[in-house]
């Protein structure tokens, strides 16, 4: 999805997938990730939703409820995550580089922010 604008959208226990057209066999297929990119998703309920895999370069995840969503190898790279609510999600082997995030971002606990961006208070 590029550049699609999903402001308060609710993907609440949704599991998102990404369908592709196999060439070779000329046939739909299904990929275990989807690919949102410079896609705004502030204020997104995404709580409960199983993102495994998923790629969130450069999204807009400004104050997203992220709550319990599984992360594990999701991409976060340039995300905006300043104010969302990350709180009992699983981030194994997700890739946080160049993430933004404030002090009013939850995450949890032992992530390793050492590659993000704190953005300054106003």
């Amino acid at each position: 999805m590029y550049d699609a604008v999903l402001i308060g959208a609710n993907f609440h226990q949704a599991k998102i997938k990404h369908w592709s057209l196999d060439y070779q066999e000329e046939r739909m297929k299904l990929d275990n990730y989807a690919y949102f990119y410079r896609t705004d998703l502030k204020r997104a309920n995404l709580s409960n939703v199983n993102l495994n895999s998923v790629s969130f370069e450069y999204t807009n995840l400004l104050q997203a409820n992220l709550q319990n969503a599984n992360l594990d190898n999701a991409r976060l790279d340039g995300a905006n995550l300043i104010g969302a609510d990350l709180s009992g999600a699983s981030l194994n082997d997700a890739v946080l580089r160049g993430l933004i995030y404030s002090s009013e971002t939850i995450f949890p606990e032992g992530t390793d922010l050492s590659k993000a961006y704190l953005a300054e208070q106003c």
